[in-house]
Formats: C-alpha cells, sequence, structure tokens
C-alpha cells in the first residue's frame, strides 16, 4: 500500500490558505462546525462500543484538527493576529485549573 505524503506544516498552512481562497470564509467556519459534530457522533460511538469506532475517532479527529488550523487562519486574516498566542495562554489557564482539581 502507497504511503500519503507527508505535510511539512508549512505545505499543510498553504493548503489550508488555498482552501479558505477557494470555498471562502463562511463555508470553512461552517465545515469547522459539520466536523465538530461528527467528532460528537465519533466520540458517542466509541462510548457505546460500536465496531470500527476507534478508526472512526482518529479520522473525525483528523478532520477537526484541520478544520481548527483554517479558523485560526480566518480569524488571522480578521486581524486578530495574536490568536495563536492567546489559544496558547487559554490552554496554559485550563491546564493550570486541571492541575489545581486534581490536586484537591
Amino acid at each position: 500500500m502507497k504511503q500519503p505524503p507527508q505535510y511539512s506544516e508549512a505545505a499543510a498552512s498553504q493548503l489550508y490558505n488555498q482552501a479558505i481562497s477557494k470555498w471562502g470564509e463562511v463555508p470553512q467556519l461552517m465545515m469547522a462546525m459539520e466536523e465538530s459534530a461528527e467528532l460528537i457522533q465519533a466520540v458517542s460511538k466509541l462510548l457505546r462500543n460500536k465496531a470500527g469506532a476507534e478508526n472512526h475517532l482518529a479520522e473525525e479527529m483528523a478532520d477537526v484538527t484541520i478544520m481548527l488550523e483554517q479558523v485560526i487562519l480566518i480569524l488571522e486574516r480578521r486581524g486578530i493576529s495574536d490568536i495563536r498566542s492567546q489559544i496558547a495562554k487559554e490552554r496554559e489557564n485550563k491546564l493550570q485549573r486541571l492541575a489545581e482539581r486534581l490536586s484537591q
């Protein structure tokens, strides 16, 4: 079986930008919503022990990851140039909160 190409972050980012340019910001944001909903369904199938649920979950997680990167690029295009640092800050805050809850 032929291995798919490995995309660098720069190559992936170029693809994301091409997708946004071709299909538009609003359709890509709607696609992000759809992929998020599909992830919810995949988690539900995993909890119900459906056959093949793990593979399906991995596929949907990949789709959501790709769409989240496109959402970030859309926000950057809209002038929110520090969105990545905002996300990193929020991630750290949430990890800190989790650590605090776990230590109680």
